[in-house]
């Protein structure tokens, strides 16, 4: 799935102009695309959010299945909180992308996300 999503990702990424042009401080001489995390962030987030659906809605018989899908269930805020924070972190990373924010903007979430599982900074 990745290997696919980074192919029509780059393709989409150059035809809208999303590229890294070359520059002074640059060691490509072309422009190359941006936004390759796109792939890698769906490639992991469909399937996580397809297993989770698929264990909401199917039906499993006692004894076979049954254990693994109530517990992907009862994860499921989990799931749903991983998503919210690449997704946020992703899109920081598009954003720096397009417009170079520094390392401030980029080291926060980081370092809230650090904390917030009880962590010192």
């Amino acid at each position: 799935m990745s290997l696919s999503l980074t192919y029509l990702v780059r393709r989409i990424a150059i035809q809208v102009g999303f590229v890294d042009k070359p520059g002074h401080r640059k060691i490509h001489a072309r422009p190359i695309a941006l936004g390759g995390g796109i792939a890698i962030f769906l490639s992991f987030v469909i399937p996580l959010a397809a297993l989770v659906a698929f264990c909401w809605i199917a039906t499993f018989a006692p004894g076979t299945t049954a254990n693994y899908a109530a517990g992907v269930r009862q994860q499921t805020p989990m799931a749903f909180g991983l998503i919210g924070a690449m997704l946020a972190m992703h899109v920081l990373g598009l954003w720096d992308d397009r417009k170079a924010l520094g390392p401030l903007p980029e080291t926060l979430p980081a370092a809230f996300d650090h904390r917030r599982a009880g962590h010192p900074v």
